[in-house]
């Protein structure tokens, strides 16, 4: 009886057993030496809030999972092959062209696949100027990267003897908004050799009011070097409907009121003033006027920015209201070249102007009209939404001048005006209803938690009691989460709305990213009960939420570039979309890590690829017309490299055939720029400091310079 009881009780023990065995465990727990489910992913990991990453596929055996692996080693180790077979035939300058793009980070299989479609792998500064005229419009079209990668392949195509319209004809396309139709046109009359082009024969059509310049100026009252009214006119208005209606530079309707009158240095408008504006606004234009270099698009519009760099040298010390606007958008300008910091010189120089232009009026030195109160209200407001801004975009804490930004008391008043109606020039649609003073407070709300949040996390010493700090941001998460889901419904998300709108809402994302990575950067990264941890302690789930609020974030992100792109194209892309982008493509570079069999314990990984495809779309084109664009994308690359992510096809494949604007050493020179390595700053032990933006550019420069000393360099520049 006892006997056939101690066997029942052994072979009960023998099946759970058997029951409970785990096939293969996670890496992570392999590493860690730890018991692992073996679910996907693993309660550990999902506790720990980090990717778990299985060796075997679901269901695979490790007889299987070996095999498999000796498949995939082989397979690379013929890619090698051939990529050195290769290397070996060609002659020295195409062997060194492939060592380059080695060390850009693209896979061997990229450069084979490169290699086997055409047996020229020169970049593509090289190509004739009608085909690369032809890549820069489909860059800038509303297309995916999908359709832009398919159109590539048709101009590929040898069988086509394709007759490609002018570079006149592509300025004048891509004017407007470049979509499927144009698109279409283009394609079937450069196959049937049919030209010219049946686009505007004027750049700027005048039979309808949104198709020429809203505001039409006499360059002559403003500028001294020689420029063209139509130019001057079609920047300004370029401006005042892309980048004024969120940052409030300046207020439409007086600066307009004033462009019409005098050359008054005290009043609305001056010739500082005019050209900050042309200087920022003609990186984005396809104007004759503005370029230097028809191949150099990121110097569009150089003399106006020198020239207004000259203006401010003599007026930086003169505290008036326009100077302070000049100094706001020269930032900006400064900034979309690629010299942040001189860029951050100029935020300075605003608030300092700011501060004096309050202090005259607290005084009495100014007049203190109605209309002069509300322009120095509105001042201090964009003065302060661009100082916090700036620093939380660049991990630096706000200056002692900086206070919480205020906010309008009078929303009655606000919500009860009447819409006007927002004309998206130079892109060809309908005007669209816009509420600005609506938008402008719910603004001002947002600064303000932007304030809060460099307060916490940047400004502050770092936080000694662990639940305090917890709960701090817990609340500035809430807050953030209140202020959005309390929009009025005109300042709502939707597919089709105002650029302004769109730059609120990735304002938004931003800073929930920001939040959640900064407050993930002081959470301890061993077991809760280790000795080695940072002062505060708080439980793994918790930072397994910071992940999930992050990648929520970055995904919206990603959407918010999509709906972007297609529905005003990449010609304009403002600052707040892009910088959303960005930060959301090295958000996603923590999950695109593992191999592509890997990637399947991560739920979404499709969506991550998709939008991580829709922000490199977008950034890609920003790059054209922007230095700093065009160093992010390299520096967010270089990373993806350094931590083996797995970027998708077609963004390996657009690497390749889409790189219109190719890194060179001068881009080192021209570039200062102190955007932070987001990667870096939310996990400093994991990412190697050498890829920060100041030692990239330093090691871009030394691998990529020519045997010039760079004072030759940059005098030619």
């Amino acid at each position: 009886m006892n006997t056939t009881g101690g066997a029942d009780i052994l072979l009960e023990s023998i099946q759970r057993t058997k029951r409970e065995t785990v096939v293969v465990a996670c890496q992570s727990c392999r590493r860690r030496k730890q018991k692992c489910n073996g679910q996907r992913p693993c309660e550990r990991c999902s506790q720990a809030g980090q990717v778990c990453v299985f060796e075997s596929a679901e269901n695979e055996t490790p007889r299987q999972t070996q095999k498999r692996k000796f498949e995939q080693m082989e397979a690379e180790l013929n890619v090698l092959r051939e990529l050195i077979r290769s290397m070996v035939d060609a002659g020295e300058k195409d062997a060194l062209l492939i060592v380059k793009r080695l060390c850009e980070g693209q896979s061997p299989s990229t450069i084979c696949s490169a290699l086997q479609s055409s047996t020229n792998i020169e970049p593509n500064t090289n190509i004739a100027p009608e085909r690369r005229d032809l890549l820069l419009t489909l860059i800038q079209s509303v297309g995916s990267l999908d359709s832009v990668l398919a159109y590539v392949n048709r101009i590929a195509d040898s069988r086509l003897q394709m007759v490609l319209p002018s570079n006149t004809a592509h300025r004048r396309l891509r004017s407007g908004l470049v979509n499927h139709e144009k698109l279409e046109h283009l394609f079937s009359a450069a196959e049937t050799s049919f030209f010219p082009l049946q686009v505007p024969t004027t750049l700027y059509a005048p039979g309808r009011s949104y198709n020429g310049p809203p505001a039409w100026v006499r360059s002559s009252i403003w500028l001294t070097n020689p420029a063209s009214d139509d130019v001057v006119s079609h920047l300004i208005s370029l401006f005042l409907s892309f980048f004024n209606p969120y940052w409030r530079f300046v207020e439409e309707d007086e600066f307009l009121r004033g462009l019409r009158g005098p050359n008054d240095r005290t009043g609305p408008c001056s010739s500082l003033l005019v050209l900050s504006m042309l200087s920022c606004a003609s990186l984005y234009s396809e104007h004759g006027e503005v370029f230097t270099s028809s191949h150099d698009c990121a110097r569009r519009g150089i003399h106006f920015y020198q020239e207004a760099l000259r203006l401010w040298s003599e007026e930086s010390e003169v505290a008036t209201i326009s100077n302070t606007q000049a100094a706001m958008i020269l930032s900006l300008a400064a900034q979309l070249r690629g010299q942040d910091r001189i860029g951050r010189d100029f935020v300075l120089s605003a608030v300092h102007l700011n501060h004096m232009v309050q202090m005259n009026t607290s005084r009495g030195a100014a007049a203190a009209t109605g209309d002069e109160a509300a322009r120095r209200s509105f001042l201090d407001t964009a003065v302060s939404h661009l100082h916090i801004s700036y620093s939380n975009a660049m991990l630096q804490p706000c200056s002692g001048a900086a206070s919480r930004p205020r906010g309008f008391d009078n929303i009655h008043e606000i919500m009860s005006r009447p819409p006007v109606y927002w004309i998206p020039y130079p892109i060809q649609r309908e005007p669209a209803p816009f509420y600005p003073n609506l938008l402008l407070h719910h603004r001002c709300s947002l600064t303000q938690l932007a304030y809060d949040l460099n307060a916490l996390m940047l400004s502050g010493p770092e936080p000694e009691n662990a639940e305090h700090f917890w709960h701090a941001s817990k609340d500035l998460f809430r807050r953030l989460q209140h202020w959005y889901y309390s929009l009025p419904g005109d300042l709502r998300y939707m597919k089709e709305m105002p650029a302004s709108i769109f730059e609120l809402h990735c304002h938004y994302y931003c800073l929930q990213m920001q939040l959640s990575d900064l407050t993930f950067k002081k959470l301890p990264r061993g077991h809760p009960h280790s000795s080695e941890t940072s002062p505060i302690e708080v439980p793994r789930e918790v930072q397994a939420e910071l992940n999930k609020n992050g990648l929520l974030y970055a995904l919206s992100a990603g959407q918010a570039a999509c709906d972007y792109r297609e529905m005003y194209g990449l010609t304009v892309a403002v600052p707040f979309v892009q910088q959303a982008a960005a930060h959301a493509m090295f958000t996603f570079l923590r999950f695109m890590q593992a191999g592509p069999q890997e990637t399947k314990a991560t739920d979404n990984i499709r969506d991550i690829e998709v939008a991580f495809t829709n922000c490199y779309r977008l950034l890609s084109a920003g790059g054209i017309m922007s230095m700093q664009t065009r160093g992010i994308m390299r520096m967010i690359l270089g990373t993806a490299g350094a931590i083996h992510a797995v970027l998708p096809t077609a963004v390996e494949h657009a690497r390749v055939v889409l790189d219109v604007t190719p890194w060179q050493s001068a881009d080192a020179l021209k570039l200062s720029s102190m955007y932070p390595n987001w990667a870096c700053a939310r996990e400093p032990g994991n990412i190697p400091p050498q890829y920060e933006m100041d030692q990239l550019l330093q090691a871009w420069y030394h691998r990529e310079a020519s045997p010039r000393s760079p004072d030759e360099s940059m005098q030619e520049d």
